[in-house]
């Protein structure tokens, strides 16, 4: 499956691979979304690379198979692009919001009917972890979702982010298809 960042406006084809030190010591590498503290929760997912990384340096995953850790959670293997057969995909969403704000995230169907990404249901969409982000102490502030999901494509998603946002856009329309992912504003797809 290949995998794609989205943090609305910008979309870019692969996900950095961050390192994770457990609390027993052991470092595993690992998609994140997310942050930790008050208010907040960290998503994670494992994963196991093709070759050793010393965490120095970007470190970009940009094919995998889905697999499982040890007690049943979600976990990717990286793949050479030429082995990936799949057509699924992975869609990871560090969506942020504006001052003050929160941000919303939709599955569109066919007729144009809206479901947030927890109310969904089918067969084509299934999240793997989601975490929280957050300004303010404890979260007050401010604060949203952020998800890795995995879905078969064709689909439409709909990213809305609330608050203060100095001038920027504050709805998108995520476009996924076999041939790759497209971002456009309600302004932009107007023009089409």
């Amino acid at each position: 499956m290949k995998i794609f960042t989205i943090k609305p406006p910008k979309i870019v084809e692969g996900v950095c691979v961050e390192k994770l030190t457990l609390t027993n010591g052991v470092v595993i590498d690992t998609v994140q979304v997310g942050e930790t503290g008050r208010g907040r929760k960290l998503g994670v997912i494992p994963v196991k690379l093709l070759s050793e990384w010393d965490g120095k340096g970007g470190r970009v995953l940009k094919n995998v198979t889905l697999g499982t850790t040890q007690s049943g959670n979600p976990k990717f293997f990286e793949i050479s692009a030429e082995d990936d057969k799949d057509e699924e995909l992975v869609l990871v969403f560090r969506t942020r919001f504006g001052f003050r704000g929160h941000n919303y995230h939709y599955v569109v169907s066919q007729t144009g009917e809206k479901k947030q990404f927890d109310d969904y249901k089918g067969g084509d969409f299934k999240i793997l972890t989601r975490g929280t982000v957050a300004d303010g102490q404890a979260g007050c502030m401010a604060w949203g979702f952020q998800y890795v999901i995995l879905m078969k494509p064709p689909m439409k998603f709909f990213v809305q982010l609330t608050g203060r946002l100095y001038g920027n856009p504050g709805e998108f329309n995520v476009y996924v298809e076999k041939t790759g992912v497209s971002i456009l504003t309600p302004e932009e797809e107007a023009l089409l």
